[in-house]
C-alpha cells in the first residue's frame, strides 16, 4: 500500500540514461559542472553559460516528454515575477534532447526551512509570496499540478521562488489522456497528501486543484499538521472527499484565515475561491492581538476570577469578536449596503446573529476560564461552524447571482441558534461515540451547508450536497443526524412533488421519534399536515398531523416561527374543512401572536396578513380582504423593495381577490408583477412561475387578448406535470386553466390533453374527483360539445355542475349551468323549464366579467328576450 507521502509519477517506460551527463560535458552552449538531482522524468545539473558568464540550473528531459515540456517552459519564460523561477532558455541538443536553462536558486526547500522553527509571521510571509508566484502563473493560463513544499525554495537572501511547473502536464500529454478517463496509478501525477480530490480520482488538474494544494501546504506550514491527518492513501482520500478537516488551534490560524483556507479545501472545486488572491490577502492580514482572551466587560466575574484568568490565559480561547473578523465586520457591512438595495433587514438580522455568536463565545470562554474545559474544543468547533454559516449566507448576498432580499433575510433568520452550542438541553439526544465525533462533525457541516442552500432558494445545490454526504451519514449511522438528513431530503422533495415525498416524510418522522430529534419530528409533521390539508383536501389528516407537531414543539429548539407556521396550517385546514369562521379566528390569533413575538421586519408577519386576506376573500368579504392585502403589500415593499419572492406570492393571492371583484385589469397588473419576479429569481420553469403564467393567460383571455393569453398558456400543463408531479392537484388546476385558453384559441388537441391531465390528477386517494376538478370536467364537456358529442358533453358537464357547488361560488355554478343547458339543447333533450333555468343562469353569469368570453355563444344559442348585458 502506498503511503500518503508517496510521489506518483507516470514514467511510461522513460529512459533517462541518455540524459545523464558527466561534469565538463556540454549541452548546447552550457557546460555541466555537477548533477543536482535526478528524478523519474528528468535530470537537473548545475551548469555554466560561458557566453553570459552565469551559473544556471539545466534540466534535461527524457526524449518522450521533450515537446510538451518545452511548450510550457516557453510560456513560463514569458513571466517575469520575483516569486516564479526564471526560465532563460529552451532548446534541443543535436541528439534531439530537450533542455531548459533556468536560474539557479541557492537556498533550501520549504520542507527544510520549516524544520528551522520559523515564526508565524515569517510563515505567513513565505506563503503569501508563494501564493503570489502561483497566481502569476495562473494568470497566463498555466497550471503547476504538483505544488508542495519541495517545489518552493527560500533563497539565501530570503526570496521565495516556486519551481517545477508543467512537468505533470507533459507526462499526461504523452499518455493520450482524455477528460473523464478513469485515472489509475499510471495516469495520476503528483503527491497524494497535497492533491485535490478531482486530481487524485481522475487526474483532472486546473488552477482550482493548484489552489487546493496550496491550502494543504499552508495549513501544514502554519499548524505543523496536515488538514486531513495522516495515514494510508485511501484513508486520507476518504477524509479529503468528505471535507473532514482536522481541528486547528484558533490562536494559530485565526477565524478569518481558517475560513479562507477551508474554502480553498472544499471537495467541490466550484466552491473554492475564484483565484488565489483572496488567500494571499488573508495571509497578509495581520492576525488579531489575542488580548483580551475574552471580553471581560461581558462577563460577571469577580476580582479573584479575573486575576486567575489573567494569570492563566489559554491560547485556544480567542476574543469573541475575533471570531467574526472577515465574516461580519464593518467592511462586510459596507459591502452589503453597496450590493443590496434593501439591505436594512439583512443588516439587522446579521447584527442580531453576530451578537448571539459573540455572547455564546463569551459564555464558552468564561466556562473555560473557570476550569470547565472538557467540552471547550467541541464548543469552539461548533461556534466556528455557526460563524461559517453566517459567512456563507453573506457571501451569497454578495455573489454574482444573489437571491432576492427577502429570501436572504429568511436564510439569516433560519441559521441555527449559537446558544445551542453552549447549552445542553435535557430533550436533546446524546452525541456520537468519541471515535466518531470528528467524522460526524464534518458530515454535519455538509448537512448544514445543504440546509443553507435550500433556505437560499437553491434546492438543486442542496440536493447535490446531500448526495455527496449521504453515504458518509448512512455509514456513521448516528441516528439523530440521520433523522435530520432524511428530514431535509424529504422536505426538499415535498416542495416539488408532495405526494411522492409522503413516504419519505413518514419514514423521517418515525426515525426522528426513535432518535429523539424533536426538531425533525416537528418539521416532518408540519410538512405532512400541509400535504394532506393543502394538496389532498384531507383536512382531517392535516389536523391530526398538526396535533402531532404541537405535542413535540415544546421539546424542540425551533423558534417562534415554527409555532406560527403550525397556526397558519391549522387555520388553512379549518378553511379546507369548511369551517370558515374558525379559520378566520385562527388567522386573527396568529397575526396577533406574530406581532407580539416576531421582529417588525420579519416576512412571516406579512405572509400571515396575506393569508388572512385570502380567508376574507373566500368568505366573500372582499373589502376586508383588500384592506389586509394592502397592509401586507406596503410592509413587504417597504422592507424588501418590489423584488421579493414573498411579495410575488402575495401579488398572486391579491390578484385572485381583484378577479373575484371583477377588477380584471388590476388582476392582470398584479399577476404580471408577480410573474416578472418569479421568472427573474426562479426561472420560467419553476412551479411558481408556471402557476402564475397560467393564471395570467386566463386573465388576458378574459380581457380579450387571446393571442397573448394563448402564448402564455402554451406549455403550462406539461411544465406543471413535470414540476409538480402526477399526484399534485396544482398540476391539475394549472392544466385546466391553460386548457380553456387553448380551447378558445382553437388548439383543441392541446386543450383536450390538458383537460385529460387535470381529470387524472384532481382525484382523492380513493380515485374520486376532487371538487376542484369541476374546471377539468367543464373543459372536457365543452370540447365534446364543440366536436359534436352532446351526450359525452352532458355527462361531463353534469359532473362539473355537481362538483362546482361543493367548491366554488355562484358565478362558476352559473357558468357550468349555461354550458350544460347548451349541451342539452344540442342533444334535443331540453324543455321549456330547462330553458327558463338556463336563462336565469345566463342572467347571473352576465354579472361576472370572468366569463365574458362565453357571451357570443350565449347570445347566439339562447332564446330571444334573454337579459342582455
Amino acid at each position: 500500500m502506498l503511503a500518503d507521502d508517496t510521489v506518483i509519477r507516470s514514467p511510461r517506460g522513460l529512459d533517462l540514461d541518455e540524459v545523464d551527463r558527466a561534469a565538463g560535458q556540454r549541452v548546447g552552449r552550457y557546460v555541466v559542472t555537477r548533477r543536482i538531482g535526478r528524478g523519474t522524468t528528468s535530470v537537473v545539473y548545475a551548469a555554466v553559460d560561458p557566453e553570459l558568464g552565469r551559473t544556471v540550473a539545466l534540466k534535461l528531459v527524457a526524449r518522450e516528454l521533450g515537446e510538451p515540456v518545452a511548450t510550457e517552459a516557453r510560456a513560463l519564460a514569458a513571466i517575469t515575477h520575483p516569486n516564479v523561477v526564471t526560465v532563460h532558455d529552451v532548446g534541443v541538443t543535436e541528439a534531439g534532447l530537450t533542455f531548459i536553462a533556468m536560474e539557479l536558486v541557492r537556498g533550501q526547500t520549504l520542507t527544510s526551512w520549516q524544520q528551522t522553527a520559523p515564526s508565524q509571521a515569517d510563515r505567513r510571509r513565505v506563503l503569501a509570496d508563494a501564493g503570489r508566484g502561483l497566481a502569476a502563473v495562473h494568470r497566463v493560463g498555466l497550471v503547476h499540478r504538483d505544488f508542495k513544499p519541495d517545489n518552493v525554495m527560500i533563497s539565501d537572501t530570503g526570496r521565495v521562488v516556486v519551481l517545477d511547473f508543467g512537468l505533470a502536464a507533459a507526462i499526461r500529454a504523452t499518455g493520450d489522456a482524455r477528460e473523464g478517463d478513469t485515472a489509475d496509478a499510471a495516469d495520476v501525477v503528483g503527491t497524494p497528501a497535497f492533491m485535490a480530490p478531482e486530481q487524485f480520482a481522475h487526474g483532472t488538474t486546473s488552477s482550482m486543484s493548484d489552489q487546493f494544494s496550496f491550502c494543504v501546504v499552508a495549513w501544514e506550514l502554519l499548524t505543523d499538521e496536515r488538514p486531513f491527518g495522516r495515514g494510508s492513501m485511501a484513508q486520507v482520500q476518504a477524509r479529503r472527499c468528505r471535507g473532514q478537516v482536522e481541528p486547528a488551534p484558533a490562536r494559530v490560524l485565526g477565524r478569518g484565515l481558517r475560513r479562507a483556507l477551508l474554502r480553498g479545501l472544499e471537495p467541490d472545486a466550484t466552491r473554492r475561491w475564484p483565484s488565489l488572491e483572496p488567500l494571499v490577502a488573508a495571509l497578509e492580514r495581520p492576525p488579531l492581538l489575542q488580548r483580551p482572551r475574552w471580553i471581560v466587560g461581558t462577563l460577571a466575574v469577580g476580582a479573584v476570577g479575573l486575576y486567575a484568568a489573567a494569570t492563566r490565559p489559554d491560547p485556544r480561547c480567542v476574543s469573541p469578536t475575533s471570531a467574526l473578523v472577515d465574516i461580519w465586520d464593518e467592511p462586510r457591512r459596507r459591502e452589503l449596503v453597496s450590493a443590496v438595495t434593501q439591505s436594512g433587514p439583512l443588516i439587522r438580522r446579521a447584527d442580531h446573529y453576530a451578537a448571539q455568536l459573540t455572547a455564546a463565545w463569551a459564555t464558552a470562554c468564561e466556562s473555560h476560564a473557570r476550569g470547565n474545559d472538557s467540552r471547550f474544543p467541541e464548543l469552539a468547533s461548533c461556534l466556528s461552524d455557526h460563524a461559517m454559516g453566517l459567512a456563507e449566507t453573506i457571501d451569497a448576498a454578495l455573489g454574482a447571482d444573489p437571491p432576492a432580499s427577502d429570501v436572504l433575510a429568511r436564510a439569516l433568520g433560519e441559521l441555527p441558534d449559537p446558544r445551542r452550542c453552549v447549552s445542553i438541553a435535557a430533550t436533546r439526544p446524546p452525541g456520537p461515540p468519541a471515535e466518531h465525533r470528528a467524522a460526524v462533525a464534518a458530515a454535519q457541516r455538509r448537512l448544514d451547508r445543504a440546509r443553507r442552500s435550500w433556505s437560499l432558494g437553491r434546492p438543486d445545490a442542496a440536493n447535490a450536497e446531500l448526495d455527496a454526504v449521504e453515504a458518509e451519514i448512512e455509514d456513521l449511522a448516528h441516528r439523530p443526524q440521520l433523522a435530520d438528513f432524511r428530514t431535509l431530503r424529504a422536505s426538499i422533495a415535498w416542495e416539488t412533488d408532495g405526494a411522492a415525498a409522503v413516504p419519505a416524510l413518514e419514514a423521517a418522522y418515525a426515525l426522528g421519534v426513535e432518535a429523539g430529534t424533536h426538531d425533525a419530528v416537528v418539521l416532518t409533521a408540519l410538512a405532512l399536515a400541509r400535504q394532506f390539508a393543502f394538496k389532498e383536501n384531507r383536512a382531517d389528516l392535516g389536523m391530526a398531523w398538526i396535533k402531532v407537531a404541537r405535542a413535540h414543539l415544546p421539546s424542540s429548539e425551533l423558534g417562534p416561527g415554527a409555532a406560527l407556521r403550525l397556526d397558519e396550517v391549522e387555520a388553512i385546514s379549518l378553511m379546507q374543512g369548511g369551517d370558515a369562521e374558525a379559520s378566520l379566528a385562527a388567522f386573527r390569533a396568529a397575526v396577533s401572536e406574530a406581532e407580539r413575538v416576531l421582529p417588525p421586519d420579519d416576512a412571516q408577519r406579512f405572509t400571515l396578513h396575506s393569508n388572512l386576506a385570502v380567508t376574507y376573500g373566500k368568505m366573500r368579504r372582499y373589502d376586508e380582504a383588500r384592506q389586509h392585502f394592502a397592509a401586507a403589500r406596503v410592509g413587504m415593499e417597504a422592507l424588501f423593495g418590489v423584488d421579493g419572492l414573498v411579495l410575488a406570492t402575495h401579488l398572486g393571492n391579491e390578484a385572485a381577490i381583484s378577479n373575484a371583484m371583477d377588477d380584471i385589469e388590476d388582476a392582470a397588473t398584479l399577476l404580471e408583477r408577480s410573474l416578472d419576479i418569479f421568472d427573474r429569481h426562479l426561472g420560467p420553469e419553476h412551479p411558481s412561475s408556471v402557476t402564475t403564467r397560467a393564471n395570467l393567460a386566463w386573465t388576458h383571455m378574459v380581457l380579450g387578448d387571446l393571442e397573448l393569453g394563448t402564448a402564455l398558456a402554451r406549455g403550462c400543463a406539461e411544465l406543471a406535470l413535470q414540476n409538480f408531479g402526477p399526484a399534485n392537484p396544482a398540476s391539475g388546476s394549472v392544466a385546466w386553466r391553460a386548457g380553456w385558453v387553448l380551447a378558445r384559441a382553437g388548439e383543441l388537441d392541446a386543450a383536450a390533453a390538458a383537460g385529460a391531465q387535470a381529470d387524472a390528477v384532481l382525484r382523492d386517494a380513493r380515485g374520486a374527483p376532487l371538487p376542484t376538478a369541476w374546471g377539468a370536467h367543464a373543459l372536457l364537456g365543452h370540447l365534446a360539445a364543440t366536436r359534436g358529442q352532446p351526450l359525452e358533453a352532458i355527462a361531463r358537464l353534469a359532473e362539473a355542475a355537481r362538483l362546482v357547488r361543493i367548491e366554488d361560488g355562484d358565478d362558476e355554478a352559473a357558468f357550468v349551468d349555461v354550458l350544460l343547458g347548451l349541451a342539452r339543447r344540442d342533444a334535443a333533450t331540453g324543455d321549456a323549464t330547462e330553458g327558463v333555468g338556463l336563462a336565469a343562469a345566463a342572467s347571473l353569469l352576465s354579472r361576472s366579467s370572468d366569463w365574458d368570453f362565453l357571451a357570443p355563444e350565449i347570445a347566439s344559442a339562447l332564446a330571444p328576450g334573454l337579459p342582455e348585458r
